[in-house]
């Protein structure tokens, strides 16, 4: 549409209620207050917008455009009509902003936007309305620009206004991280919630809020005193009663919103004790995070830790409105009916709003709180796991150059105190810090190794610590192997990835020196490469979802212990001239289980973090794998394996579902024992018992070729050479 003669006069200014959020594209996703969709715009467009930040006269604008950026004048006037239409602009000489809004919205709301004479009510209302036109597509997004996404999930939000808000932030941040959502929304209070989630079947479900959040304000039930402490608040008991039924229809991961602590108190600094405005919340809270231990894979969403570290002024709405609401600011922007209720048809000022936010960013909350959400869902779906870090030492785990140095700090300084030159308190705050967060990495499973370039006679003789410090610090026995010589990186990276049995994409890099990380980015772009800031490390390998495995099994706690018992494994078959007897001194012993629900975790952790001796590389949720193990025609076998070196622990599991085996997988750790022999043997032997045909899946991926002689070398035989899911059957 074009602008017509006439218009060429109008003087326009951009809309008071636009926002945007940049796309990975480099277009921008718009909407505002009366958008019926979100639009994609490419930067011109969004450039065009701004210059109406201010207002303009259409006409003379277009020439001055057209001739300081050399774009087309029909073409510019034909966007500007677009952009009136939309809404996007308005034309100031109609009236302002605030009053053809009242207009429209008085027209809009009170009757059918498709026609008819009923009232809206009849046929929804504009909250209605634009949950299902905004909230059940996918993002708008320009899919020439964009690659295929790794992971597809289907996630249902439940809750309240504020569970919809931050559809769309949640969306594009999900994109960033390869996550392509399927949203489904669903509402606490709907007596049909148990049949749609039952429909729906989704694989992650997010409760934002529950009603009983605005009781808790003012419920006058809570125990005066100490004995609060003891006694679940009232919005603690709702959720309860909420987890349970939703345990009720569905085993996937739960993720539980906890409640942002009000910035003020209606009472002000008199408002003390247990049962203060602010003390509630944090008391729920604290027993919210209680109550997810009751319930299998409930996950807390800590909005109120998230708001806090970035500062809640400008995004908790009790600063500006209603001390019952504490929600965003964003519903301020987001709840057209509103403008129905302005008292005697005086509207606050709405061109102060703005200031509220700090700057206008109306998306700030959202961000904050799809990344909290976006964190959890990839620990608990594991879907970009980080199986081990792999780190350099000087200039990373201490200040400078060892052999120049001539220890990590002074070991002629009283314990303690250490000299400014070699680090000073930079030492323990910094350097100490990295140490303490790969120790916790290490007790969460996850695997440490090191490279660096060095001379390693140099290193192992001088990397001490005073008495007393070591228990504290990194040694040489915390890393399951090291590559210390003045090869590259990108090699000994490689040749770690051969010994661990580990894909590229499974390690974590951190170095200080940026031309070593640029090599591993453009040789290795599966690694994850950290250490551009030497202050943000710390915190980067303590709070990234691929390093966080939202279970600790016996097994991960015993990682690093088994591994290394690998390492020697390896290194003694080597050497051994017999490989046979080698493998028969070792006494490998097999413990195979069916439908082990104790082992649930551990299972689930295998077959999400299993990639190459995985038939199919399908990552079950647990909901999937406790029906497998429900079911009369269907189970989960699992392997166990020791040796005179070491218990591996569980380390097999296969899938089975009537007379298909839908997936074998095993860790990589026992790969040459020869068990996963003895294991589908006795899969085999199982099935046939009541099957006279089996049949088995391989879907071959770029990760999994150490599995794809197994299910051949087991009689099993090609069927369809087309398919990409192979089906084999027995010769």
């Amino acid at each position: 549409m074009a602008t017509t003669a006439s218009g060429l006069s109008t003087i326009a200014q951009r809309s008071k209620y636009f926002f945007s959020i940049p796309l990975p594209t480099g277009n921008v996703l718009i909407d505002s207050l009366f958008l019926q969709a979100r639009l994609v715009a490419t930067p011109d467009v969004a450039a065009i917008l701004d210059e109406f930040a201010e207002p303009r006269q259409i006409g003379p604008w277009i020439e001055e455009y057209a001739a300081r950026t050399g774009g087309n004048r029909k073409t510019i006037a034909a966007c500007v009509g677009q952009l009136l239409t939309q809404k996007l602009l308005w034309n100031l000489g109609d009236g302002d902003e605030e009053t053809r809004i009242a207009a429209f919205a008085a027209d809009y709301f009170d009757r059918n936007p498709l026609g008819e004479n009923e009232p809206l009510r009849a046929v929804g209302s504009m909250h209605d309305r634009r949950r299902m036109n905004l909230y059940s597509l996918p993002v708008p997004r320009d899919v020439s620009s964009y690659a295929p996404l790794k992971h597809a999930v289907k996630l249902m939000m439940i809750g309240h206004c504020d569970a919809e808000f931050g559809l769309d932030v949640l969306r594009v941040a999900a994109r960033d991280r390869n996550i392509d959502f399927e949203v489904v929304l669903g509402h606490t209070e709907d007596p049909q919630l148990d049949e749609q989630i039952a429909h729906e079947k989704p694989q992650v479900l997010v409760v934002t809020t529950l009603t009983a959040k605005h009781a808790l304000m003012a419920d006058d039930r809570m125990q005066p005193g100490r004995e609060a402490l003891a006694v679940e608040t009232p919005y603690v008991a709702a959720a309860r009663t909420e987890l349970a039924r939703l345990r009720n229809i569905t085993h996937a991961p739960i993720l539980l919103h906890n409640l942002q602590v009000p910035t003020l108190s209606p009472l002000g600094r008199a408002d003390r004790g247990v049962r203060s405005h602010k003390a509630r919340v944090a008391l729920t809270n604290l027993q919210l995070e209680a109550l997810a231990l009751d319930f299998p894979d409930v996950f807390i969403v800590d909005i109120e830790g998230a708001l806090a570290l970035h500062g809640k002024r400008g995004l908790v709405d009790d600063s500006y409105g209603a001390f019952g609401h504490f929600g965003s600011l964003r519903w301020v922007t987001q709840t057209p009916e509103s403008f129905k209720r302005d008292v005697h048809g005086i509207a606050p000022p709405w061109t102060q709003l703005a200031d509220a936010f700090g700057g206008g960013d109306v998306a700030e909350y959202d961000r904050i709180v799809a990344a909290e959400q976006l964190d959890i869902i990839e620990s608990a779906l594991a879907l970009e796991p980080k199986k081990c870090v792999i780190v350099d030492l000087d200039g990373t785990l201490w200040p400078g150059v060892l052999a120049e140095t001539g220890s990590p700090f002074a070991l002629d300084s009283p314990p303690g105190h250490f000299q400014a030159e070699l680090g000073g308190w930079g030492f323990v705050g910094l350097y100490r810090g990295i140490h303490e967060a790969l120790k916790a990495l290490k007790d969460r499973g996850i695997l440490l190794a090191c490279v660096s370039k060095n001379d390693e006679d140099v290193v192992k003789k001088l990397w001490r610590y005073p008495s007393g410090v070591d228990e504290a610090m990194l040694t040489l026995d915390d890393f399951v192997t090291c590559r210390i010589n003045w090869d590259e990186k990108v090699d000994n990276i490689l040749a770690i990835a051969r010994e661990l049995n580990l894909h590229p994409s499974s390690f974590a890099f951190v170095d200080d020196n940026p031309l070593e990380r640029e090599k591993i980015q453009q040789f290795l772009p599966d690694v994850h490469v950290i250490g551009d800031n030497p202050f943000a490390i710390r915190w980067e390998l303590l709070t990234n979802p691929y390093l966080q495995p939202a279970r600790i099994t016996d097994e991960a706690r015993r990682r690093s212990d088994m591994v290394a018992s690998q390492i020697e494994r390896e290194r003694l078959r080597t050497s051994a001239v017999d490989q046979a007897a080698f493998l028969a001194s070792l006494n490998v012993e097999c413990t195979i289980a069916r439908d082990a629900i104790d082992d649930l975790d551990r299972i689930h952790e295998l077959v999400s973090r299993t990639n190459q001796f995985n038939t199919t590389t399908r990552r079950y949720q647990k909901a999937e794998l406790r029906e497998l193990m429900d079911g009369d025609t269907s189970a989960v076998y699992t392997l166990r394996v020791t040796d005179r070196l070491t218990d591996y622990g569980l380390v097999g599991v296969c899938c089975v579902r009537g007379a298909e085996v839908e997936l074998f997988a095993m860790s990589c750790r026992v790969i040459g024992l020869g068990v996963e022999d003895r294991f589908l043997s006795r899969v085999i032997a199982d099935l046939s018992a009541s099957h006279p045909r089996i049949t088995a899946k391989y879907i071959p991926t770029d990760r999994n070729g150490p599995a794809r002689n197994l299910l051949p070398d087991h009689g099993f035989v090609q069927v369809d050479p087309y398919a990409r899911e192979l089906a084999l059957a027995p010769a």
